[in-house]
């Protein structure tokens, strides 16, 4: 009986395997080879088997991971013409539109052409060309290894003498009444009829009449919806958090969402609609873009208008206390498409800009600015954009901006520098608004100085839950509990730029040039706002 037993348990058990393996051969030939472990080894167990397989695998990791190296380490990369392309190529010739600006009696090195380059990159393919991390890496460890005695390390081509007239030249300008737009004592009027190049005059659309018993700015429209008129709601930002990039206006607005009062819009992160600056007159960045009418910018704010309305129709208390915002801070600075406003025909320098855009829609709005350390800011800046790889192509490529806006203000004055878009799209660093006072004496004409909630990006990081309540009481919101508030200041910081962390501080020489050019101009905004806190020097 034993006998037969283990005889049937055997038969049984390789009747099993002889099953199985007939299986995987007619169901699983596409799999992993290890599946027809009996075709290849038809003498061997299947212990031996996957061991054959293991090292098969690892066998040939080994030898990519070898030969890989082998091929970054032996690039045949000479440091000499490392030295060369970061001190020529770098700093390539400019365009004859950058020739126009430049001075003939001092010599510095070229800016880069990255945005152009850029701009050919989404012509041709629609993406943007990014930096791998291994060129990085490369470029960072090369430049280590250089020696100061090395010719091709960079030194300063611009004499002091020169580059301090320079400096004296450009804050003087900066700072002068002269160079500020006349006030407009009448209200613009509708212009209607368009030339070529203006875009929408919006002087000639009425101003809404705002709805008394909802808080945020919303009004009824009447329709046609398949032949049947409808009431739609339309609603404009309550709020608007201006300023510059990299000054922490992103990470403010992800933390204002978490209020259950405020709802996000459908523009860029869900934060950003970039109208009044830029879709308007179809710029986006560095390029041209589809230009975007009133009625499409107020499309941005729907998900707004239909949570209010539901709170209408179900007698609900929410449309009295929701409101909606737009963080965009080119709204601040970025008056490039004045040529293309009606108000401004025929006119050299700007009588209209994005205040008194604004000034036409609104009565009593709500703007929070954010100012950070112009030096700092800008240097992020420089990375955040893609402008560089190292402290020391931020150096040169800030004595190239100075020597641009220098050569521009002097031939063609400051406004029409400041807020031109061919001088723009050639700056290695956005210089001009570094100088924050240039634009904050513009606004302060149009709306009074309560129109604002001025922040310190240093006290913000310090104390952020500080911050936000500050902000929670500018724009009438109702208190967070202490627990839920904590919560929402230990989350996680919004677009840290990475790159300015590997190109390591700021070199000391490009920080003192800064520091001459820059400080001034903090002193001018402290006065402007009566607050020595915004001064940086």
């Amino acid at each position: 009986m034993r006998l037969t037993s283990n005889y049937s348990h055997r038969r049984e058990r390789t009747g099993f395997t002889v099953a199985g393996s007939r299986f995987i051969k007619e169901n699983c030939r596409w799999l992993f080879p290890m599946f027809r472990w009996r075709t290849f080894l038809p003498r061997c167990n299947p212990q031996c088997g996957f061991s054959f397989i293991i090292g098969a695998v690892v066998l040939f990791l080994i030898s990519y991971l070898y030969i890989s190296h082998r091929t970054r380490v032996g690039r045949p990369f000479r440091l000499g013409q490392l030295g060369a392309r970061l001190h020529n190529g770098a700093h390539i010739q400019g365009s004859g539109r950058r020739n126009a600006f430049s001075s003939t009696d001092v010599k510095i090195p070229k800016p880069r052409r990255r945005w152009e380059e850029k701009a050919e990159a989404q012509n041709e393919s629609g993406v943007e060309g990014t930096v791998s991390w291994r060129q990085v890496s490369d470029v960072i460890n090369l430049m280590a290894k250089m020696t100061p005695d090395d010719p091709s390390s960079g030194k300063p081509a611009v004499q002091s003498e020169v580059l301090m007239r320079q400096i004296k030249e450009l804050t003087e300008a900066m700072l002068s009444e002269k160079t500020m737009l006349p006030k407009l004592q009448d209200p613009p009027m509708c212009v209607g009829d368009l030339k070529e190049g203006e875009v929408e005059d919006i002087f000639c659309i009425p101003k809404p009449n705002y709805l008394s018993h909802i808080k945020n700015p919303c009004w009824y429209t009447d329709e046609m919806f398949r032949e049947v008129k409808v009431r739609k709601l339309n609603c404009l930002p309550y709020f608007h958090i201006l300023g510059c990039a990299k000054s922490g206006t992103t990470d403010l607005w992800n933390r204002l969402m978490s209020h259950p009062h405020v709802v996000s819009n459908d523009g860029l992160l869900h934060k950003e609609g970039l109208w009044w600056s830029w879709r308007r007159y179809g710029i986006s960045g560095y390029n041209r873009n589809k230009v975007m009418n009133f009625s499409e910018y107020v499309d941005l704010f729907q998900d707004t208008a239909r949570q209010i309305q539901a709170s209408v129709e179900s007698d609900s208390l929410l449309q009295q206390i929701l409101i909606t915002g737009d963080a965009s801070p080119p709204d601040f600075w970025d008056f490039r498409g004045w040529t293309n406003i009606s108000q401004n025909r025929n006119h050299h320098i700007p009588r209209v800009i994005t205040p008194h855009l604004m000034k036409h829609f609104y009565t009593n709005p709500k703007f929070i600015l954010m100012f950070r350390d112009p030096i700092e800011r800008l240097y992020s800046d420089y990375f955040f954009v893609g402008g560089g790889l190292t402290s020391l192509d931020f150096h040169n490529d800030v004595l190239a901006s100075i020597n641009l806006v220098h050569s521009c203000v002097k031939r063609f004055g400051l406004v029409s520098c400041f807020y031109d878009h061919r001088l723009y799209i050639k700056l290695p660093v956005r210089l001009p608004f570094a100088c924050y006072s240039v634009f904050m004496r513009e606004w302060l004409q149009v709306f009074p100085k309560e129109n604002f909630l001025l922040i310190k990006t240093e006290e913000y990081d310090e104390d952020s839950e500080a911050t936000l309540k500050e902000v929670m009481a500018f724009l009438g919101l109702g208190p967070l509990r202490e627990n839920v508030l904590q919560e929402i200041t230990e989350e996680e910081r919004s677009r840290v730029t990475v790159q300015r962390k590997i190109a390591g501080p700021m070199r000391n020489a490009t920080r003192e040039i800064l520091h001459s050019l820059l400080d001034p101009c903090g002193l001018e905004l402290a006065r402007l706002l009566k607050n020595d806190k915004f001064t940086w020097s």
